[in-house]
């Protein structure tokens, strides 16, 4: 787990503080993730890519929401992919396992709480939503290793492999709200931005 401490952002327009490293922003439910690209970036509004994902024109960015949270990645190049969990109480645990999680996989967090696998799950989706299919793909595809508190790609089966491909940032975003950020390897540097002060829309 990595312990970001999220600033609050500087004045004006930040495209230029790009070349600095991938900026992560912190943002809350009610907030515009699109109108902050415009204001903040100087961009044309975001369109949504043939599987959902939101592009904007000279950017990488990716955007994931969770109950009174959302998180918003943005980069000079890409693939970027994010995913966020406020932790809850599973219903159907046995069938999210069976359905989205490698046999090694299931083994691995039989004994393990929800809060774990949960953050399992966030990285699975980062990488697909990375990848660009999403959910298409297959979440068994992607094989996690617990490590301790937060995981570990293990393997990727498919064109969206190998793992060593992924830099993997988990975090939590808010107290009980954990996150997973993807990215080429090797890693850019991270700006963590609260924007929980930006205008709404």
């Amino acid at each position: 787990m990595a312990a970001l401490l999220f600033r609050p952002p500087p004045a004006g327009e930040l495209r230029a503080l790009l070349a600095e490293g991938l900026h992560l922003w912190r943002l809350g439910a009610g907030q515009d993730w699109r109108a902050l690209l415009v204001r903040r970036y100087r961009t044309p509004p975001p369109h949504r890519g043939p599987h959902g994902q939101p592009r904007v024109a000279g950017l990488a960015v990716a955007h994931a929401d969770s109950g009174a949270w959302r998180a918003l990645a943005v980069a000079e190049s890409g693939p970027l992919g994010l995913d966020l969990e406020c932790v809850r109480a599973l219903r159907r645990r046995e069938a999210l396992l069976r359905r989205c999680f490698a046999a090694e996989e299931r083994e691995a967090l039989a004994a393990a709480g929800d809060r774990l696998l949960l953050r399992c799950w966030t990285l699975k989706e980062a990488v697909v939503k990375a990848h660009g299919r999403g959910l298409a793909y297959g979440l068994a595809r992607i094989v996690t290793r617990p490590r301790g508190e937060w995981p570990e790609l293990a393997a990727i089966a498919g064109e969206a492999g190998p793992a060593a491909r992924w830099a993997v940032l988990g975090f939590e975003l808010a107290e009980g709200c954990d996150a997973t950020l993807v990215q080429p390897s090797p890693a850019r540097p991270v700006l963590a931005f609260d924007g929980t002060a930006e205008p709404a829309a």
